[in-house]
């Protein structure tokens, strides 16, 4: 009995070290890809210009487009699926990087997912950050009350058992092929085609919904853009069927000096939309044009 559990635990310490020795060699894998944005941030960003937000940064926006009217090279590092919590995230990555940034455009719409305490509650997505545990403080800190992604840190190869088709599938290719990109373009980009068959409702002009800045977060934000010498727009993208409102009742845009450019009903159009949502092709470059017209502008 005394030698079998022996056997147990020396084959246990085996498997444990053979199984961490490989999720390092995946985590170092991603961590030198392009696979996913935080991914871009972490290593691979030679920008000054970035993008922020979510799918409606991703989809919305024609960097290249942009880039060329406003004679400034920009990056989306829009991500589907996100809050602002998750934003915030890649830009403390970039500033950890050292990252000199002259202007940050971030998407906003007032999407902040919480628990009853405050909290922000995990995403979709935040996976894609998982290859930065233990790298970058703030990572490490977006998950610290999170005990089962705590747990990642100290048995790795649970992350990977539990996103295998997210992780390992593309931390193994990443060896082969780290430039793979998932789903966005060189830009950062990705498009919605003009021929969407979307039911859209009936359009109605009188829906409003208000842009509340009391997240933390966002302030935090402002802060950090503040502290860096970063300039900052926030642009609330276009919808269907509906105007946003910002209520800036304790004057953050004025006091941290923030540009803000609202086009939520900018298009009734809905040859223009995917869906309710989000641009197509034809809509993300008329609303580009008007952008760096905001921003030509408004210097």
């Amino acid at each position: 009995m005394k030698k079998f559990l022996q056997k147990i635990i020396v084959y246990g310490l085996l498997l444990y070290a053979l199984s961490f020795a490989f999720t390092k060699l995946i985590d170092a894998s991603l961590r030198k890809s392009t696979f996913y944005t935080p991914l871009v941030a972490f290593n691979h960003f030679k920008y000054n210009n970035v993008i922020l937000g979510s799918s409606k940064a991703l989809t919305g926006i024609n960097t290249g487009m942009l880039s060329a009217k406003t004679k400034r090279k920009w990056h989306n590092l829009g991500m589907d699926d996100t809050p602002l919590e998750a934003h915030l995230l890649i830009l403390k990555i970039l500033l950890a990087q050292q990252v000199h940034l002259d202007t940050v455009l971030l998407q906003y719409d007032g999407i902040s997912r919480k628990d009853d305490n405050g909290i922000a509650k995990l995403d979709n997505n935040d996976y894609r950050f998982f290859p930065l545990l233990g790298q970058v403080d703030a990572v490490d800190a977006y998950f610290k009350k999170k005990e089962k992604y705590q747990l990642y840190k100290y048995v790795p190869i649970l992350k990977y058992s539990n996103y295998n088709t997210e992780l390992l599938y593309p931390g193994l290719y990443a060896i082969i092929k780290p430039g793979l990109r998932n789903r966005f373009d060189e830009n950062g980009d990705m498009t919605y085609p003009n021929n969407a068959s979307y039911n859209f409702p009936a359009l109605d002009t009188t829906a409003t919904k208000e842009l509340k800045m009391v997240d933390r977060e966002l302030i935090e934000f402002f802060e950090l853009c503040k502290q860096n010498n970063i300039t900052l727009l926030l642009y609330t993208a276009p919808v269907w069927n509906g105007k946003m409102v910002l209520n800036d009742s304790n004057g953050y845009i004025e006091k941290y000096n923030v540009h803000y450019f609202n086009a939520s009903n900018s298009f009734n159009d809905h040859s223009l939309f995917y869906d309710v949502r989000h641009l197509n092709q034809s809509g993300k470059d008329s609303i580009t044009s008007v952008l760096a017209s905001f921003m030509l502008t408004n210097k």
